[in-house]
């Protein structure tokens, strides 16, 4: 189970940065749009960070997932 949860962090996390970079932000700019320190952003990009800073991320970004078969699924950007 743990390695599942943390594959699935790891998907979040190259979500996230695939919609950074797609957005053309840089890890400090998306930091500061949702209100969280950039050692925190890198952490949630690698599959790290706190569950409500990853929160923080995607509302930032204006991205809506869910979780379909154990993987991350972009719902609406």
């Amino acid at each position: 189970m743990a390695k599942n949860h943390q594959s699935l962090r790891t998907a979040f996390g190259a979500e996230i940065k695939s919609g950074r970079k797609s957005r053309r932000l840089t890890q400090e700019a998306l930091a500061r749009i949702a209100g969280v320190s950039t050692p925190s952003i890198r952490q949630i990009e690698v599959g790290g960070g706190q569950l409500g800073t990853v929160s923080s991320a995607i509302a930032a970004l204006g991205l809506v997932w869910g979780v379909s078969d154990g993987a991350p699924r972009r719902l609406r950007c």
